[in-house]
């Protein structure tokens, strides 16, 4: 019996699986690994992270020891400093510290004190949202960091150019840099970078107020890499300077929404980058139906596009990149675009049918057939008349059925045959109309 019991005990400790063991050492006190690392969940394998020591007989696993995310936790800094005190994060790639709390310029004085080859592999560096970081935090953590790829601080009102020249000079080979928000930097900075980042493939400049024409035609014309620029909420460049973002033959992704001094002309250079698949023009105010048509012609690529807030645009530019983007646009923003009046819905010529996911139509009168591929319509504020009969229209050609939803008031409507007949007066309230598969 003693010995039936003894094997019973020695099969029961065998059996409890190698997650439950791991997860008890996670939750120990004394274990500080986990404290520190959190795999991202396209490299997570099925073991925790403990589990798997650095030099592992399985070659083909990735490093369980290769990201660090310590993203909007308390006492990051010191945590940062436990876990690149452990050798088997040495070689980790990418540290993300967005919005933690409690990292500071001295931590990183610790790490180079300390560890100074701890981050020699590091390619990715985040630091977004962390303010008490300052010029000389740049300096030091950029130091230790010879091989950093993409650097981010967005919305850090401490770093001036004297930061920016410390990246340039520590760290050679960025290729993504966001400084969104860093409202300090100056000609001075947008200068060190096109001199230094040749190769740069992605710049967020959001919200940096005080750059204007000469730094970013410097941009432009010396780092002919970019894919994706971000000049968000920056109203100083001037059509001139806009003019020469053609120069960039492989950017994809363009966002210049506020762009006040962007014109039609500005808009037709931008048409050479052919390359095209997002661009954000909301509250572009001096563009017309002249530039979105340069756009929808040159850029066949496009797969998203807002024009929100543009009230110089008519149902012509629609009629354009119906045309002309038929196949790939999937995303359209017309809110607040009071010219585009009325297309004919009956003419399959005039219908948007190669809208994919989503049409944004709210706050003026348009109202336009779109395909069955259609998931989301918004028809917010648009004329009773007009959506009651595009209503009517759409369902009776497509026989779909549909669920309406009113939030303001309670409205009639009449459901035969298939399609929505008319109702109440609509006018002035939301509704959402969503088609069900």
């Amino acid at each position: 019996m003693c010995r039936r019991i003894n094997r019973y005990r020695r099969r029961g400790r065998g059996s409890r699986s190698r997650r439950s063991i791991m997860e008890q050492r996670n939750n120990s006190k004394g274990d500080e690994d986990s404290l520190y690392l959190h795999q991202t969940s396209s490299e997570r394998p099925h073991l925790s992270l403990i589990s798997q020591p650095l030099a592992s007989p399985h070659s083909h696993l990735p490093s369980l020891h290769l990201v660090i995310d310590l993203h909007e936790m308390n006492n990051a800094g010191d945590r940062l400093v436990a876990a690149l005190s452990l050798p088997r994060y040495h070689n980790v790639k990418n540290i993300n510290l967005e919005f933690a709390r409690d990292i500071e310029d001295k931590n990183f004085e610790i790490l180079k004190s300390k560890f100074v080859d701890a981050l020699k592999n590091l390619e990715s560096l985040n630091l977004n949202g962390c303010q008490k970081i300052s010029d000389k935090g740049v300096e030091v953590i950029t130091s230790i960091c010879p091989n950093l790829a993409a650097f981010s601080i967005y919305w850090n009102v401490r770093v001036t150019d004297i930061g920016v020249k410390h990246l340039v000079r520590n760290c050679k080979r960025i290729t993504d840099l966001n400084l969104s928000g860093c409202k300090n930097i100056t000609e001075q900075s947008l200068h060190l970078i096109a001199d230094n980042y040749r190769d740069l493939e992605s710049l967020n400049l959001t919200r940096c107020i005080k750059l204007t024409d000469g730094g970013l035609q410097q941009i432009l014309l010396n780092c002919y890499s970019l894919q994706s620029l971000n000049l968000y909420a920056l109203s100083s460049f001037t059509d001139e300077a806009y003019k020469k973002i053609s120069l960039l033959s492989h950017l994809r992704f363009l966002d210049l929404c506020g762009a006040q001094n962007l014109t039609d002309d500005g808009l037709r250079s931008i048409a050479n980058c052919r390359k095209l698949v997002s661009l954000n023009l909301t509250w572009c105010i001096h563009v017309t139906d002249v530039g979105v048509k340069a756009i929808a012609e040159s850029c066949s690529s496009l797969e998203l596009l807002s024009l929100f807030g543009i009230v110089g645009v008519t149902d012509r530019c629609l009629e354009a990149l119906c045309k002309c983007c038929s196949g790939t646009l999937t995303t359209l923003d017309v809110n607040g675009c009071v010219g585009i009046k009325v297309l004919n819905m009956c003419s399959t010529t005039c219908g948007l049918t190669w809208i994919h996911d989503t049409i944004l139509l709210s706050g003026h009168r348009a109202s336009i057939a779109p395909s069955n591929q259609v998931r989301r319509l918004d028809l917010t504020y648009m004329l009773s008349t007009f959506r009651n009969y595009f209503l009517m229209h759409y369902a009776r050609s497509q026989h779909l059925p549909m669920k309406i939803s009113n939030y303001f008031q309670q409205v009639k409507l009449c459901v035969e045959h298939g399609f929505i007949g008319s109702g109440s007066n609509l006018n002035g309230c939301i509704m959402s109309v969503r088609f069900i598969p």
